[in-house]
């Protein structure tokens, strides 16, 4: 399942469906004064091309989960088929427009072979 539909949990949440090829460290970044972020990325292989009898392809998307989220992720392992639920979050610098996926929920959908 890789559709974009919002999903009713928050506002413009969207949810996709894949499996788990690497869940990454969670690394913090000072943003000032008394102030870190701490960030937690999650790489999924999900399929994507035509449903109309042809092959599809598979692509890799990563979706990063911040600060109290990033343990969401600490009962996911590489392999496990999950569904993300996220946001898109945008912003300009310097004329360059940025587009972040943001992880706001995971559910296991099966744990993969070996991760049980």
């Amino acid at each position: 399942m890789t559709d974009l539909i919002p999903d009713g949990m928050y506002p413009n949440t969207h949810r996709v469906s894949g499996m788990v090829v690497n869940v990454g460290n969670i690394v913090s970044k000072p943003l000032g004064e008394n102030r870190v972020l701490f960030t937690r990325v999650l790489r999924l292989s999900i399929p994507y091309g035509s449903d109309f009898g042809t092959t599809q392809k598979m692509c890799i998307v990563e979706v990063q989960f911040l600060n109290k989220h990033t343990n969401d992720l600490n009962p996911v392992q590489e392999g496990d088929t999950v569904t993300v639920f996220f946001s898109l979050r945008g912003n300009q610098h310097q004329g360059r427009t940025f587009t972040n996926v943001v992880g706001e929920r995971v559910e296991i959908i099966e744990k993969g072979v070996g991760n049980v």
